[in-house]
């Protein structure tokens, strides 16, 4: 028999009352001749089981272990009338219902498919990993058979068993809702912003997610005008990438109000969940290696340090300078007692320029390390080096790896000596697998970093391989 629906008003698997009302039940199914649709009419015990004894001056299914319980009817599951009948007013609907399902049952249905597929249906998200009473508690199948269907799909090839009693699904999840998700992008006019716009599109689309886009164009006035815009169309989730930390709490403010969860792009919002730049970690990363190139190529001589900031952006994104100082003194034990200059190049390749431009017009520092935020801040110190003849003189580390980073790295005798890679191709997949985390109300953390790595003039072939192929396609 198949597995019985949920009782109507609650569970009572498992209880002395929920048997009587089980074979009650299967009474009302095997003899149809006692029940009539909708008119109320009683059952005799006798119909169900021959062996009975006294319940509340009633009689009850022998064998149930229901006992009397002070000469009273148990009205909440069972009524007496005066022909010793039980009558079942309020589980009459389930008793329909049972009645309907045994006589509307498609004959070419196979259970055992239907079960797989509700089984299936309880890994909600690619590379989901559930323990077996999870899934069980998801399909809604009894335990013991949730296993078996495991252990078989398994054999099939269906289901990888990665742990102990872990389970994934190897066949993708087809789609339960359709959510809204909002994306506030930072702007287009770097390319890293264009890639992770570009790869959180491929990635909704590929969910079946409808993506709700506005542009926020570097402006603090347009970021707060956007959230409004995104909580109007009550989006189910809301993406934020904006630049400006001093209106971070205005913009958090206007989706908490709305009760939409958000997630926030490199730059923390209260009350958000971070995804992007575990920025101390790739300062540190930027900082030993540039350390190890002062002690090889200059003897460790180092004159000054010049850090080029993005001041609006925070004091997170500024911790990349912090762990490159770091570092670089841990490396380099004479940097400690250099000068140390900050210049604010905004993260932009003009303005970076202009600063350090001024800057060198006002030293002869002959060992110059340079620290930028971001790539086009690197770029502009270098071109600014360029221009005044001393490009040998200075060692550039940047951060991102953009392609106009990539390709400086590959120009012979570069002095843009590293940057470290943040992907920003492959953030739409964590996005998106962060976001529906959140939906279906998963545990997460509160920041989810991306991984980083070092990309220098030996190895940009090796983590960018197809770069060349993509300008040819670009000319």
């Amino acid at each position: 028999m198949a597995p019985l629906p949920a009782w109507r008003d609650k569970p009572l698997s498992g209880s002395r009352v929920g048997r009587v009302i089980l074979q009650c039940a299967i009474g009302f199914l095997n003899e149809r001749r006692y029940f009539k649709k909708g008119s109320g009419k009683s059952l005799s015990v006798k119909a169900l089981v021959p062996r009975s004894f006294a319940l509340g001056g009633a009689t009850a299914p022998a064998g149930s272990g229901v006992r009397p319980r002070g000469g009273r009817s148990t009205s909440n599951f069972a009524l007496q009338n005066r022909k010793n009948e039980y009558y079942i007013p309020r589980y009459e609907f389930f008793i329909r219902q049972m009645s309907s399902v045994a006589h509307s049952r498609d004959r070419y249905l196979v259970k055992s498919i239907v079960h797989s597929s509700q089984l299936l249906t309880a890994f909600r998200s690619h590379g989901e990993a559930l323990p077996l009473k999870e899934i069980a508690a998801r399909s809604g199948l009894p335990k013991t058979m949730t296993f078996r269907l495991l252990y078989t799909l398994e054999k099939c090839g269906m289901i990888d068993k990665v742990g102990e009693n872990l389970y994934q699904s190897r066949v993708r999840p087809w789609k339960q809702r359709l959510y809204r998700l909002g994306y506030a992008a930072q702007g287009q006019d770097t390319h890293f912003a264009k890639e992770v716009s570009s790869s959180l599109q491929r990635a909704a689309a590929a969910e079946g997610i409808e993506l709700i886009t506005v542009d926020n164009r570097y402006s603090a006035k347009t970021a707060q005008r956007n959230a409004d815009l995104l909580v109007r169309e009550r989006v189910d989730l809301a993406i934020e990438f904006q630049t400006d930390e001093h209106v971070a709490a205005v913009v958090s403010a206007k989706y908490r109000e709305a009760g939409i969860p958000m997630v926030a792009i490199d730059i923390p919002h209260p009350g958000a969940t971070y995804y992007g730049a575990n920025n101390y970690e790739a300062g540190l990363m930027g900082g030993r290696y540039i350390g190890r190139w002062v002690k090889e190529y200059w003897q460790s001589a180092i004159d000054e340090i010049i850090l080029l900031e993005l001041p609006r952006a925070g004091s997170l994104p500024r911790m990349r300078l912090t762990g490159m100082l770091v570092a670089l003194n841990t490396v380099l034990p004479s940097a400690g007692k250099c000068r140390v200059a900050y210049l604010d190049g905004d993260g932009d390749l003009g303005r970076s320029f202009e600063a350090v431009r001024r800057h060198l017009r006002t030293t002869s520092a002959r060992h110059q390390v340079v620290g930028a935020i971001n790539d086009p801040s690197a770029l502009g110190a270098l071109r600014a080096f360029q221009e005044a003849g001393r490009e040998e003189h200075c060692a550039v580390m940047g951060q991102n790896a953009t392609p106009e980073g990539r390709t400086e790295l590959r120009r012979p005798k570069t002095r843009l000596i590293g940057s470290v890679a943040y992907f920003p191709e492959k953030y739409g997949d964590g996005l998106i697998q962060l976001s529906l985390d959140i939906l279906n109300q998963r545990q997460v953390p509160p920041a989810v970093f991306v991984e980083h790595k070092l990309v220098t003039p030996t190895t940009v072939d090796h983590f960018y391989p197809n770069d060349c192929l993509a300008e040819l396609a670009r000319g």
